[in-house]
């Protein structure tokens, strides 16, 4: 895969958030750069996904939302979700890891990857912020 300015763009605009996004709101977030059309977004996505750079992240009311995949530089995370307005907010990474020994032996299959996903309501929901 060619690191084109288009695919660099993206990868850099999704490392600047707090929150992981939809595609409509990467592509309404990359507006005035090269990337010009909705398309050419879903195709660089679906291109980082494959290559294990970005990762979709399912569970919104509102469909999938994509950030960046686990690197030395962008740890794996839990995220927690608002059951009321199902945003998807990333949660520092936990001090004691998930013991996939133990998922490992519960499992029928072989496990390649454990998310944690923490449901509740936002500050925003309960009017706290």
């Amino acid at each position: 895969m060619d690191p084109t300015p288009n695919r660099l763009r993206l990868l850099e605009f999704l490392g600047e958030q707090d929150i992981p996004l939809r595609a409509s709101e990467i592509f309404k977030g990359l507006k005035g750069s090269s990337l010009l059309h909705r398309v050419t977004v879903y195709r660089i996505l679906d291109l980082l996904v494959e290559k294990g750079l970005v990762e979709p992240l399912a569970g919104t009311t509102q469909g999938l939302v994509y950030g960046l995949a686990p690197n030395k530089n962008h740890p794996a995370h839990p995220h927690f979700q608002c059951r009321r307005c199902g945003e998807l907010y990333c949660l520092k990474p936990l001090r004691s890891p998930v013991n996939l020994r133990e998922i490992r032996r519960s499992t029928p299959g072989e496990v390649r990857e454990v998310k944690v996903l923490v449901s509740g309501i936002c500050e925003g929901c309960l009017g706290r912020k």
